[in-house]
């Protein structure tokens, strides 16, 4: 499919290779706790992160008309 919409080779070998043999390997799925050693607390689900920054309005900063 990627190779039919013109995607260069070495992208391909290169998705390939990463849900093969990074992401689709159970060795490589460990879950860790180094997010809270380096950031002193616990870690977040992406989830729970949207929902605190989105409160915040980073993401939809005023715009000034001209």
């Amino acid at each position: 499919m990627m190779k039919s919409a013109g995607v260069p080779s070495d992208y391909i070998w290169l998705f390939d290779y990463l849900f093969r043999e990074v992401l689709g390997k159970p060795e490589n799925q460990e879950i860790s706790n180094d997010v809270e050693k380096v950031l002193g607390r616990k870690a977040k689900g992406f989830a729970e992160y949207a929902r605190e920054t989105a409160k915040t309005g980073v993401w939809n900063p005023p715009i000034s008309v001209i």
